[in-house]
C-alpha cells in the first residue's frame, strides 16, 4: 500500500538529544506521577475517610475500580482504530485537555458539602471519564513515540519509559498519604490536573509532523479492526503472550480489590502506611525491569515473561502466609520484581513484533482484554474482600480459608499454571526470531503495508483468509 508521508523533522541519532522524545517522556512521566498520587489518594479517601468502619466500604472501593475498568472494554477498540486514522498529536492534546477539565469539575464537587452517595457517584463518573480519555491518549502517545524514535532505538525508549514508570510507582504512593491527610482530596486532584495540563502543553509543542497512512484515511473501520485481529492471529508469540497476560491481569485486579484490607487487617498496618507498600512494590518493579533490560537478551524476552509469571505466582502464595509488616514487605518487594520482569518482557515482545501502523489498533485490542480481566478480577476480589471484612470463611470445614488470604493463593495457582503453559509453548527458541524476521509486509485491500519491525524481510502475507482465532 502506498503511503502519504508528511514532512518529518529530522530525528537526532542519540535518544537523549531527541527533543520530541524528551517531551513525550516528560509528559508521560508527569501523567504517571499524577495518576499514581490521585489513584492512591482516592483509595485511601474512599477506604479511610468516606467509608471508615462502614460495611459498604468494599462495595464503594469496587465501584470506583470498576468505573476505571469499564472504559477499556467499551471504548478502546473504537478509540484505537480512530487513533490510527487521526492526527496523533491532536488526539493527545484533546484527550489531556478533557482529562484536565474533568479533574477541575471533580475538584469543585469534592470541595462542596454534598452527601456521601451523590459524591461517590460523582467520583465514579469522573474516574470513568478519565479512563475513557486515557483510551485515546495512550495509543496516540505510543504511536507518536514510534514516529519520533528510530527503529533501532525503540526498545531502549520503551525501556526508559518503563523504568521511569517504576520510579514513579516508588515515589508516588508515599506522596499521596501526606498530601491527602494534609490538604485533603483536593490536593491530589490539583496535582493530577497539573499533570494533564503539562502533558497537553508538551503535546502542543511537539515539532514532528507525523506520517499518515493512506489506508487509515480512506479504509473503513471494520477492515482496519479485522486487519489488527489477523495480525495477532498470525503472530503466534504475540497471541500466546496476550492470552496468558489476560489471566495475569485478572489476578492482578483481584489483588487490587483486597490489597487495602489485607494490608490494614492482616498485616496490621495503619491506612497511612498503605502508600509505603506502594513504594516497596515500585522499587521491586524498577529493580526487576532494570535487571531484565540489562541481563536478558531481546530474543529471550518471551522466556523471561514465562519465568516472571511463575515467580509472581509463587510469591503470591508466599505473601498469603504473611503475618507481619516486616517480612510481608520483603515478599512484596520480590513480588514487585516479578511484576517488573513481566512488564518489561511483554513490552519488549510488543516493541519487536507490532509494526508502527498497527500500534493504535493492536493497543485497542489489548485494552478491552485487560478491561474484561479487570472487571472479573475486581468482582472476585470484591466478594473475597466482603467476606474477609465480615470475618467469614470460604470453603468447607477443614478446607476453609481466610478470604483475604485465599485471593492470593488463588492467584498463585492461576499465574503458575499460566507461566508453565507459556514456558511449554515457548520451548522452541527460534519461535521469536522466525516471527519477527518474517513479519515483513502485509497485504491489505490489494496494497502492501511495509511493517517496520526489527530485522524484517520482504515477505508478504495473504490475510484475506477468514479470520479464526
Amino acid at each position: 500500500m502506498s503511503t502519504t508521508e508528511l514532512p518529518v523533522t529530522r530525528i537526532d541519532s542519540k535518544l537523549r538529544k531527541n527533543r520530541d522524545w524528551l517531551k513525550i517522556w516528560t509528559g508521560g512521566t508527569a501523567l504517571t506521577l499524577g495518576d499514581q498520587i490521585f489513584a492512591t489518594s482516592l483509595t485511601l479517601w474512599v477506604g479511610a475517610v468516606l467509608s471508615d468502619g462502614e460495611s459498604w466500604g468494599p462495595t464503594a472501593m469496587s465501584g470506583v475500580l470498576l468505573a476505571q475498568a469499564i472504559p477499556p472494554i467499551l471504548i478502546s477498540v473504537i478509540a484505537g482504530t480512530f487513533v490510527d486514522r487521526w492526527n496523533k498529536r491532536h488526539v493527545m492534546i484533546v484527550a489531556s485537555a478533557i482529562s484536565a477539565l474533568t479533574c477541575a469539575a471533580l475538584l469543585v464537587a469534592v470541595s462542596l458539602a454534598i452527601p456521601t452517595a451523590p459524591l461517590l457517584a460523582t467520583v465514579c463518573c469522573a474516574v470513568f471519564l478519565l479512563a475513557a480519555a486515557q483510551q485515546f491518549f495512550n495509543p496516540a502517545n505510543i504511536s507518536t513515540l514510534y514516529d519520533v524514535v528510530p527503529v533501532n532505538q525503540r526498545t531502549e525508549a520503551v525501556g526508559k519509559l518503563l523504568a521511569s514508570t517504576q520510579v514513579i510507582l516508588m515515589i508516588g504512593p508515599p506522596l499521596a498519604a501526606p498530601l491527602l491527610f494534609g490538604l485533603g482530596m483536593q490536593g491530589s486532584i490539583v496535582v493530577d490536573l497539573a499533570s494533564f495540563a503539562l502533558a497537553c502543553t508538551l503535546a502542543w509543542r511537539l515539532r514532528v509532523k507525523l506520517s499518515l497512512s493512506e489506508s487509515a484515511s480512506r479504509g473503513n473501520l471494520a477492515t482496519d479492526f479485522l486487519n489488527a485481529l489477523r495480525f495477532i492471529r498470525r503472530m503466534k508469540i504475540l497471541r500466546l503472550s496476550l492470552g496468558t497476560f489476560f489471566f495475569f491481569s485478572l489476578c492482578a485486579s483481584s489483588t487490587t480489590a483486597v490489597s487495602y484490607f489485607y494490608i490494614t487487617e492482616r498485616l496490621h498496618c495503619s491506612p497511612a502506611a498503605v502508600g509505603a507498600f506502594g513504594t516497596v512494590l515500585g522499587i521491586g518493579a524498577m529493580v526487576g525491569s532494570y535487571g531484565a533490560r540489562k541481563k536478558i537478551a531481546q530474543d529471550r524476552s518471551h522466556h523471561a515473561y514465562a519465568a516472571g509469571l511463575v515467580l509472581f505466582g509463587v510469591l503470591s502464595g508466599l505473601y498469603s502466609k504473611m503475618e507481619s509488616i516486616s517480612i510481608g514487605g520483603v515478599v512484596y518487594f520480590l513480588w514487585g520484581m516479578a511484576y517488573g520482569i513481566i512488564a518489561y518482557s511483554l513490552e519488549a515482545i510488543a516493541a519487536t513484533s507490532v509494526p508502527q501502523r498497527l500500534i493504535g489498533r493492536v493497543s485497542s485490542l489489548i485494552a478491552p482484554m485487560q478491561g474484561i480481566a479487570a472487571v472479573i478480577g475486581l468482582l472476585v476480589g470484591s466478594y473475597f474482600a466482603h467476606q474477609g471484612v465480615a470475618g467469614a470463611s470460604i470453603g468447607f470445614s477443614a478446607l476453609s480459608v481466610d478470604p483475604l488470604r485465599g485471593v492470593y493463593r488463588l492467584v498463585c495457582l492461576i499465574t503458575v499454571a499460566a507461566g508453565c503453559y507459556a514456558a511449554l509453548r515457548f520451548r522452541d527458541t527460534s519461535l521469536h526470531h522466525a516471527e519477527v524476521e518474517h513479519a515483513g509486509e502485509a497485504e491489505v485491500e490489494g496494497h502492501s503495508i511495509a511493517m517496520d519491525t526489527v530485522g524484517t524481510k520482504d515477505v508478504e502475507w495473504n490475510i484475506r483468509k477468514p479470520f479464526l482465532l
